[in-house]
């Protein structure tokens, strides 16, 4: 799993990937803070599975680790394989500044069949 400033996503042992994104939505919530913490929801956003996940790769192409760039450019993933990816993030999120509902009804334009660049492997 990995952290970054607009959500969260989750890999899995079998080469899956999940993608929930903060809504923050001032209209959603009477207050925008609780103390000294932000006030948010994550949203499910979009699944896929890395394309070396499929067939006879299925069991050797799970993910180990996540990690994301500090300015949420780049996702590095490593694979139980030993293989190592990068993917641009920008060609999956959309600018928030669209809002949530916009984002979603985009996402039917966002390429939906994620390709890793595979580094090593």
């Amino acid at each position: 799993m990995a952290a970054f400033s607009k959500g969260l996503i989750i890999g899995s042992d079998k080469g899956d990937f999940g993608m929930w994104i903060k809504d923050e939505d001032p209209n959603k919530f009477f207050e925008k803070k609780i103390g000294d913490e932000e006030k948010y929801e994550l949203v499910y956003l979009q699944s896929w599975t890395s394309e070396r996940a499929r067939g006879d790769n299925l069991s050797r192409s799970g993910v180990t680790s996540i990690d994301i760039s500090a300015n949420d450019e780049l996702m590095a993933v490593a694979f139980n394989d030993n293989d190592i990816a990068t993917f641009a993030l920008g060609k999956i999120i959309p600018p928030l500044s669209e809002g949530l509902s916009v984002m979603k009804k985009n996402l039917k334009k966002i390429e939906k069949k994620i390709k890793f660049e595979y580094i090593f492997g």
